[in-house]
């Protein structure tokens, strides 16, 4: 695999955490008052509203080794997170193992990104 194959596939991971933020904070998608589109900027525990640090939020590996719960409270954070989180990379390194780099790609890249969003919301609005 090529180096570009990696970095799409790190950046999935990334773009999913981000991904999982835009689903919690969505009207519905479970976000406490207080947390909005932008405020906080960081990333929350919606139990305990304390900020989660860097080290903590790291997609994919923090869920696993925290074992789904807040590390300050010991909340619990719904699988749908660490879904979106795993799915996103696979999708968006797919896509580009398909297409390579044209406007296809970037086509499906939105389309697949909307698709993550409205899956955790479904996900997350059922309860699992």
């Amino acid at each position: 695999m090529e180096p570009v194959f990696w970095g799409v596939v790190g950046f999935g991971w990334l773009w999913g955490s981000f991904l999982s933020q835009v689903a919690d904070r969505w009207p519905g998608g479970g976000a406490p008052a207080g947390v909005g589109w932008f405020f906080p900027a960081r990333s929350v525990c919606f139990a305990c509203g304390r900020t989660i640090p860097w080290y903590h939020n790291l997609p994919v590996i923090s869920w696993l080794w925290l074992k789904g719960r807040c590390a300050r409270c010991g909340s619990p954070i719904g699988w749908p997170t660490l879904a979106v989180e795993s799915a996103t990379p696979v999708v968006l390194g797919g896509a580009y193992g398909v297409w390579g780099v044209s406007w296809v790609t970037l086509a499906a890249f939105g389309g697949l990104s909307a698709g993550m969003v409205w899956l955790a919301l479904r996900l997350k609005q059922q309860g699992r």
